[in-house]
């Protein structure tokens, strides 16, 4: 994935989770979105 996302920084597969996945899995996503946006600095 990296060869066509070479700025990548990482990914999160969340196992069960369908198409909605920022409906499903509300708590996560958010999760992840923060961590991400802190990462940032």
């Amino acid at each position: 994935m990296t060869a066509v996302l070479p700025d990548l920084r990482g990914s999160i597969i969340l196992d069960g989770a369908g198409h909605w996945i920022q409906q499903e899995r509300v708590a996560e996503v958010n999760a992840a979105l923060i961590d991400f946006a802190r990462s940032l600095g």
